[in-house]
């Protein structure tokens, strides 16, 4: 409930100091006047008639000790005695010295009453004193009637004592406005007293609705903590039960083998039959002894060898290399969960042996697409050129010779790289990358050189089917692909390509005015010239291309995990050097010119009909322009 409004019984600094104010005004006045007035105080008594200035002195002195008291003692008993005693001098100064002292024995009791007691009384007091000093006043009056004649001294004394009640009643008003203010604000304070006991108790009851929650939550702490210990209490429990179980089973393995060997001892009757035993039984225990660390490693890879063996049947389902890629990166994603996958396969190219990014699995495939790297070049490099293994915990490693070797993508910091090699040939590297430090174990290093052996095997094979199976699908002139091979080769992989977004490209090729040269030299030497060339495409592409000859002097390039502008590249490297190089024997040597066309999936077809249709047309071009040159189906090369 709201506090009740009620003014405190002493007043404010401000109307004593107004009281003092009022008592020093109205003292000068009425000393003022009374020295200005040529009447002789008649009612003064004998021994004070001829000293008024004693008289006047002693007043001041009162006033002085009655202003002092009301500024320094704000007490409302105080304040009542005081205006007592004002009244009562007020009555008896007023009756010696006459009406001018009036201001002070009439205003002063009225001002102290409303200002200690209200307002009310104070008007009360007004009227009362009113009556009660106009009558003290007022006998003097008369006798001035009736003693003189001058009418203007008694007007004037009228005058006087109506200024000086309309002055009273005045500074009753000043007094009432500043105590209705006084009060106004007086409630303001409470109000706000109130509102401040209100927030106060508010945060009170919302501090302790938050001490309760704190106190639930630390009991569920509570709880959980003595549930964990339960836990802990039972998985020993668990674990002394199975180390029981453990030692009871070898007890009974013990006393079986004890109870075999008496029977044996028993049946023995001879004594170099039981020597024989004696020598037997010791040597099975030095051979248990010796196969017990073998036995602990046959244990801990048992589990990994049976999905090792699944992976290695699936592997060997398909002898396409293409399929084999694919099949080690799923699997390997399977075994070894890792951001990036990457598949490197060593390639001869003019006369460098250089790795090839074949196959990637990350976020950044765009970034091993045409990614190539020499032996010992890169964490890859090292590892194919040494035949070792490498782990990366934080971003690089540090080998023989102070060499750091970083990871390939500065967004990873853990990586494993493994070689993939068959007795004394290296095929190339695998490379697992993932984004934070110390991401790899130890175990996972071993595993992967494990999956690497299979993965190896299954590589070989897939490369040996591709240079001998497929013999039967070569050019019986220039042991290049025929065109049957290369078409469907090429559905193939630009299906795979799309399904796991990796780009395909075909460079066509066809040698400028061979028919005429056919016509002049014959078909021996052309035929060599065809060889020739086939040779020149040979060493510009890698292994996993797909070089073919169509008919006459046509010729194509598939080429898997290239875009269209490394495309371009290897088609000016061919062009370059049929330029640069004499065909022919004697006085029967040529120089040749060659056109070629370029186009990619997914950057200029979606399908093969498509991309056959577009590199007949960039090759179109090139012919157009007079031969020996490069050219896309739009004639524009694509920055990527």
């Amino acid at each position: 409930m709201p506090a009740q409004l009620s003014l405190p019984n002493e007043p404010s600094l401000a109307l004593r100091w107004f009281l003092v104010g009022v008592r020093a005004m109205g003292l000068l006045i009425a000393i003022s006047l009374s020295l200005n007035h040529t009447q002789q105080f008649a009612h003064l008594p004998e021994a004070l008639e001829k000293q008024p200035s004693l008289v006047t002195a002693a007043v001041i002195f009162y006033h002085l000790i009655a202003a002092f008291i009301v500024l320094k003692v704000p007490n409302s008993s105080v304040g009542g005695a005081i205006m007592a005693v004002d009244a009562l001098m007020g009555a008896v100064l007023t009756y010696v010295f006459g009406p001018p002292y009036l201001v002070l024995g009439f205003t002063l009791p009225v001002l102290e009453t409303a200002t200690y007691l209200g307002s009310s009384l104070g008007l009360a007091v007004l009227l009362i004193g009113g009556a009660f000093y106009g009558l003290i006043s007022g006998l003097p009056l008369l006798e001035m009637l009736k003693s003189t004649q001058d009418k203007a001294a008694v007007i004037f004394q009228l005058n006087l004592a109506g200024i000086q009640c309309l002055l009273s009643a005045l500074l009753l008003w000043l007094l009432s406005l500043v105590g209705r203010e006084r009060y106004e604000r007086f409630k303001l304070e409470v109000a706000a007293g109130h509102e401040k006991q209100m927030l106060f108790e508010e945060i009170q009851l919302k501090t302790k609705e938050v001490g309760e929650v704190f106190g639930e939550v630390g009991d569920r702490e509570e709880r959980l903590a003595e549930l964990e210990v339960t836990s802990q209490q039972m998985l020993g429990k668990l674990e002394e039960m199975a180390e029981e179980l453990h030692q009871a089973r070898a007890q009974k393995d013990s006393l079986e083998t004890v109870i075999t060997e008496l029977e044996h001892r028993l049946a023995s009757t001879s004594r170099k039959e039981r020597q024989s035993a004696e020598r037997e039984l010791a040597g099975m225990r030095e051979s248990l002894k010796q196969n017990q660390a073998a036995i602990e490693q046959l244990n801990q890879t048992l589990e990994f060898m049976r999905e090792l063996d699944s992976y290695y049947r699936v592997l060997h389902q398909s002898l396409h290399l293409s399929d084999t890629l694919l099949a080690i990166t799923q699997h390997l994603q399977e075994l070894l969960p890792s951001q990036t996958c990457v598949i490197f396969l060593l390639d001869e190219v003019d006369g460098s042996r250089e790795l090839f990014a074949e196959v990637a699995a990350s976020p950044y495939t765009d970034m091993f697409r045409n990614l190539t790297l020499q032996l010992n070049e890169g964490a890859p490099g090292y590892c194919a050129s040494q035949r070792r293994s490498l782990k990366i915990d934080n971003g690089a490693v540090a080998v023989e010779g102070g060499v750091e070797l970083p990871t390939l993508l500065v967004y990873e910091k853990s990586a494993l790289v493994a070689p993939l090699a068959t007795g004394g040939d290296v095929l190339g590297a695998i490379y697992l990358g993932r984004p934070n430090p110390g991401q790899y174990r130890p175990e996972e290093m071993e595993l992967l050189q494990e999956y690497c052996q299979v993965a190896s095997a299954a590589l070989a094979n897939s490369l040996l089917y591709q240079r001998t199976i497929t013999g039967g699908l070569n050019d019986p002139l220039t042991h290049l692909y025929n065109g049957l091979y290369l078409n469907e080769r090429t559905r193939e992989e630009v299906m795979r390509g799309r399904r796991y977004t990796y780009p395909v490209s075909q460079i066509l090729l066809s040698l400028d005015r061979f028919e005429e040269i056919q016509a002049a030299l014959g078909q021996e030497i052309c035929e060599q010239i065809l060889k020739d060339v086939a040779e020149i495409i040979r060493q510009a592409t890698r292994e996993t291309d797909i070089p073919a000859r169509l008919e006459g002097a046509d010729f194509a390039v598939l080429l898997v995990h290239s875009d269209r502008n490394n495309a371009y590249d290897i088609g000016e490297r061919i062009r370059a050097a049929i330029h640069a190089r004499p065909f022919g024997n004697g006085p029967a040597k040529v120089s040749l010119t060659a056109s070629v066309g370029v186009a990619g999936v997914p950057h200029d077809a979606t399908n093969e009909e498509q991309l056959q249709q577009r590199v007949e047309a960039a090759i179109g071009m090139s012919r157009s322009s007079g031969g020996n040159a490069v050219s896309f189906w739009n004639g524009q090369r694509t920055h990527v």
